[in-house]
């Protein structure tokens, strides 16, 4: 309200805060979108796509598999085939991931068709 009387009233900021019983920084606040909105923000996007969450789920797994591979080479060597072989699958139509969502999460199942 005390940035509308100001807008509409031209009546100075320190007047309206007062008026309004709201601080001068109050006033001024301005909400930045932080990283963590901006992550929620491309996961509801993703969720709406079952292509996309399925790529989501193939390219996390291909960074994990690779950061993690000097640990254990020959275990994420497997990995990695493994990986491959869903991939072509999916792409194959063997596979499906279907998006879904309960009361306090989404959550994602592999399904084969």
């Amino acid at each position: 309200m005390a940035l509308q009387a100001v807008k509409q009233r031209s009546i100075p900021i320190r007047l309206a805060s007062t008026a309004f019983m709201v601080s001068e920084s109050c006033y001024r606040y301005e909400c930045k979108q932080n990283a963590e909105n901006e992550d929620k923000a491309k996961l509801k996007g993703i969720m709406k796509s079952d292509d996309a969450v399925a790529e989501t789920i193939e390219n996390n797994m291909r960074k994990l598999i690779i950061n993690e591979s000097p640990v254990d080479p020959a275990y994420y060597e497997k990995m990695s085939k493994l990986l491959d072989a869903l991939i072509e699958q999916r792409r194959k139509g063997v596979v499906t991931y279907t998006v879904g969502s309960t009361d306090s999460e989404s959550s994602c199942a592999v399904r084969e068709t």
